[in-house]
């Protein structure tokens, strides 16, 4: 029992600091998530699983105009046709590369031609405008950050006290690790009554 309460542990830490997306969550994740990407890719290779996709129009997240990109993974309903463009999705390495088939570029008009309701809730958000707004939120964001972090550069902060520094992130962060730790524990220990019970 004892060799197992770290095993759980370890696994529920690791599961919690992992992201990965539901595939009933796809359109509100990519919505919400800073990092996600949303963009129109002309495909240009596919192999297998993997594909290759030049990014062509961006809707959100980090882009470069006619970049190439390679996907080790990717989601469609049938094979993606070579030289067609796409309304493409990504989070990260954990996640498939999403791709649909769309009846135009525009966003306002658009139409995803796939009518499960995972594809109709994309298709609202981004007729509504709701990832250009998100994608502007972003840039503002990184903005901000860009003209704080310039900002220290070339400011220098006389501490009078500098016993007493403080740092809101390394807070915030440690503040997350002992809660999943908390959490970890208090799974043990509800693992461990229940075992000794049934004994």
């Amino acid at each position: 029992m004892k060799k197992l309460l770290p095993f759980i542990v370890g696994i529920f830490i690791l599961l919690s600091l992992s992201t990965v997306c539901y595939a009933g969550s796809i359109p509100e994740d990519l919505l919400n998530d800073d990092s996600a990407q949303v963009y129109f890719g002309e495909v240009k290779n596919v192999d297998g699983d993997s594909i290759s996709v030049i990014q062509r129009k961006n809707i959100k997240g980090e882009f470069t105009q006619d970049r190439e990109l390679i996907y080790k993974e990717f989601t469609f309903t049938n094979s993606p046709e070579i030289g067609a463009t796409y309304l493409c999705g990504y989070f990260d390495e954990n996640n498939p590369f999403y791709v649909w088939d769309v009846t135009s570029l525009d966003t306002k008009t658009l139409t995803i031609k796939n009518t499960d309701d995972l594809s109709r809730r994309m298709q609202e958000y981004i007729n509504a405008g709701k990832f250009e707004e998100k994608e502007k939120e972003r840039l503002e964001s990184s903005n901000a950050k860009n003209n704080v972090a310039s900002n220290e550069s070339t400011t220098t902060i006389i501490d009078d006290n500098p016993d007493q520094t403080q740092n809101t992130s390394d807070t915030g962060n440690s503040y997350r690790i002992i809660l999943i730790l908390c959490a970890a524990v208090l799974i043990g220990i509800i693992f461990f009554v229940r075992t000794k019970r049934k004994k």
